[in-house]
This record gives C-alpha cells, structure tokens and sequence, in this order.
C-alpha cells in the first residue's frame, strides 16, 4: 500500500530495487549464507571411523582349559582366537587387550555386546541336576579398582520331551550401553567352560564408543 503519490511513482518506477542502498541488508544475508557454506562440516563417517572399537569372535579353548581363572565359580575368559586359528584381534584407536581385559582409552558411553554358546551332548531327559549357564560382563574400574557386573545373563538346562542321547544347545547374549571411564577394563565371565568347547568359533565380544 502507498502512503503518497510520490512513493508509488517511486515504488513502480523500480527505485527500491535498482537503488543499491535498499539492498544493504540483502547482500548482507546472502554474505553470511555464502560464508556459512564455507564452514567445513566434519564428515560422520569420518569420525566413526577415530572411535574406540575392538571386535574378538572365537575362542581357543585348548589353551583357556589350562589357564582357567576361577572366581566365585566363574572364569575369565582370556584366549579370544579368530576361527582360522590366530591370535589376531580386532583393536583400533587406542583400544587394548591383555590377558581378558580388554581397556578402553577414553571416557565416553559403550556399546558391549557378549555372545557365548553352551553345548551339552549325549543328554538324558532324566538327568538332574538341571545346570544353569551363567554369562557376564564385567567392568574394572580404574579409579576405584573395584569390579562390578554390567551386564549378566543365565540359562538353565531344559530336557522336556527330549530324545536321550540328543545333543543340545543354550545360547546367550549379555550386552548394552554402559559410561565407561578412560582406562576401565572389560571382561567376560561364564560359569562353565567345557560346554563352549564345541563351537569355538561362535563366542564373540564386540564394543565401540558411541
């Protein structure tokens, strides 16, 4: 709407947008979007790639038999082997292992997971006890020097409507989210080691910084 004569002429005659001082403020937004499309914008891939990570997937039992570290009815499991039979492990920007511990470098939140896989042969369906497979994950704190369970999870024998002599397998996972301080250890911990003897290769433990 025109308040005058005047400025209509002024308006149509294309004044305001050929005159360079009505466009001041114009230039100026599109200076600050061209230097804002300037800014270097870290890639997510990137940086995915400068987290803490670490990845074990097999077992080798024949060794860890030897070397069983028995707390509370619970061992250590300490010979993370690749299924081809190597003792190589998967460890990357900072992360550490050493005789089951595996330590992280930086302070932050953890995704753990811990997969084992108990495996009974020859069963009865009238054998008792029932046996319970117990499975952890277990922080050392480097601060406090004390140990506490993150993550557990147990399973126990069922034998309901089997064949006898049949052979039976009890999977578990034990894993989540936990804030870990720089330096912490991580370990894992099941109640029966003959049992994972089996299937060597199917027993992992898998962690990354979220």
């Amino acid at each position: 709407m025109c308040f005058d004569d005047w400025q209509c002429r002024r308006w149509n005659s294309g004044y305001f947008y050929n005159n360079p001082n009505s466009n001041t403020e114009q230039r100026a937004d599109k200076t600050k979007r061209e230097k804002a499309d300037d800014v270097d914008v870290p890639d997510l891939q990137f940086l995915n790639l400068l987290k803490p990570v670490v990845h074990f997937s097999g077992l080798d039992l024949d060794q860890a038999m030897g070397n069983a570290d028995r707390e509370k009815n619970l061992t250590t499991l300490r010979n993370w082997a690749n299924p081809d039979g190597s003792d190589r492990k998967l460890l990357y920007n900072g992360m550490s292992y050493e005789n089951g511990s595996i330590t992280v470098p930086a302070a932050g939140v953890y995704h753990i997971t811990s997969h084992v896989k108990f495996y009974i042969e020859d069963n009865r369906k009238d054998d008792k006890p029932l046996q319970t497979f117990r499975h952890q994950v277990v922080r050392y704190s480097a601060s406090s020097q004390t140990q506490v369970v993150l993550f557990e999870n147990a399973v126990t024998e069922c034998k309901e409507g089997i064949n006898d002599g049949a052979h039976l397998e009890y999977p578990s996972d034990a894993g989540g989210l936990a804030q870990l301080d720089a330096g912490d250890n991580i370990i894992v911990k099941v109640s029966h080691l003959h049992p994972l003897k089996h299937d060597r290769d199917w027993h992992l433990v898998d962690m990354y910084l979220v």
